[in-house]
């Protein structure tokens, strides 16, 4: 989906949604107040998309008037969101109360960090977390925001997929875990969801991850001894899910990507231009490092701490060499990722 909005004179605003598809029609939620004053089609054609191939009918486009909300140029908290997956594509905001930054926070958890994006939304005009749950063309559209220097995005997506999008105009920011607490927690979150039925997890994942669900819930957690064994017996499909999840996110396009004697260096290499990078177990030092770069008060941003259940999953993991040659690449970048952090907090 591409959108935009064109103007906002106070009285009148405009902009247009362009569907995934080549035909059809969106529609638009105005909201204030966090009240709905308004749900509409868009109906304004844009001839440009017709001759572009790009739209059957054009339209596309749609304007918001005080006809149909009366009062519209004095709503401060005014937003425009799409109607059907609720992508906000316009806020209205105080100037003097949002961060002039464009901030791109790269989840690398499975169990996303979201508390840190909630904190996050009233400080940005554009707030766009998870974007890993959108198509490509709906992702790449949130970071070509070219009417604010306010935005905010998180994803677990590849960064290789998004580099271009955010070199140079974009703040990044990842937390990172130690492998084997990251992958207990995936285990014991991938469980849960299967035992539950819990829909928490985008549509390619929910598919990407069908069959490692059935790996998961059937690992034997009461006992170390089988559960290395299954670790030694894992199929190669789970082994190509489960393995290396950090560096595979840094350096390739595609989760299923061989990696690479340079994997590490160039994941190395990746982190070292981001603005702020944390380690999950010190997590306050990330949260002191947030508030420190966008001066914000210290308990604006909740401190993200490793789940007990997660850390004392991932000792046992620890003690197991098929585990750790699953999670070989990973446990390298870590170990040189926790000798720099170290590191920087004897020279403070």
């Amino acid at each position: 989906m591409l959108f935009n909005i064109e103007r906002d004179l106070g009285t009148e605003i405009s902009g247009y949604l362009v569907p995934d598809g080549f035909t059809g029609q969106l529609a638009v939620r105005v909201k204030g107040a966090g009240e709905l004053l308004l749900t509409k089609k868009t109906d304004s054609l844009r001839e440009s998309l017709v001759a572009a191939g790009r739209h059957e009918t054009g339209l596309c486009g749609f304007s918001v008037t005080e006809m149909e909300i009366p009062g519209l140029a004095r709503i401060q908290d005014l937003e425009v969101r799409e109607s059907e997956t609720d992508i906000l594509i316009y806020r209205r905001c105080n100037p003097e109360a949002v961060v002039h930054e464009k901030v791109f926070r790269l989840e690398t958890h499975l169990l996303p960090a979201s508390r840190i994006d909630r904190a996050f939304q009233a400080r940005f005009q554009f707030h766009f977390p998870s974007i890993d749950r959108f198509g490509l063309e709906t992702t790449h559209q949130m970071f070509n925001i070219n009417n604010s220097d306010s935005v905010y995005a998180s994803g677990r997506v590849s960064y290789r997929s998004v580099e271009q999008y955010i070199d140079q105009a974009y703040l990044v920011l990842a937390l990172i875990q130690d492998p084997f607490d990251e992958l207990a927690e995936r285990i014991l979150f991938l469980r849960l969801i299967g035992e539950n039925n819990i829909e928490v997890l985008g549509s390619r994942d929910v598919i990407r991850l069908e069959n490692l669900k059935s790996f998961v819930s059937s690992l034997p957690l009461d006992s170390d001894k089988e559960l290395a064994r299954a670790f030694r017996e894992i199929d190669p499909d789970s082994f190509n899910m489960l393995s290396d999840p950090l560096v595979r996110q840094l350096t390739t396009r595609l989760p299923d990507e061989t990696l690479k004697p340079s994997s590490i260096s160039q994941a190395l290499s990746v982190l070292s231009s981001f603005k702020a990078v944390g380690v999950r177990h010190r997590a306050d030092l990330f949260t002191e490092a947030l508030v420190d770069i966008f001066s914000l008060h210290a308990d604006e941003i909740p401190i993200f701490e490793p789940i007990p259940a997660a850390r004392e999953l991932g000792a046992r993991l620890r003690t197991m060499p098929s585990v750790e040659r699953l999670l070989e690449h990973d446990v390298a970048l870590f170990h040189f990722l926790s000798d720099a952090f170290e590191k920087s907090l004897i020279n403070e």
